[in-house]
């Protein structure tokens, strides 16, 4: 029996442009790096992914 996921990763605005030092230092160094492990898990699993 195949089970249904409804589980579905968005990855929203995410840009290299607020690495530039005008807009000041991050508040979420992390972000990119979680991100990706989670990309990384979507991917392993094939589940659904949304990239805006």
């Amino acid at each position: 029996m195949k089970q249904s996921n409804k589980l579905t990763l968005m990855i929203i605005d995410v840009q290299q442009g607020f690495e530039n030092k005008k807009w000041g230092e991050r508040n979420n160094p992390d972000a990119v790096k979680n991100l990706y492990r989670l990309l990384q898990i979507w991917r392993e699993r094939k589940w659904p992914i949304i990239h805006v």
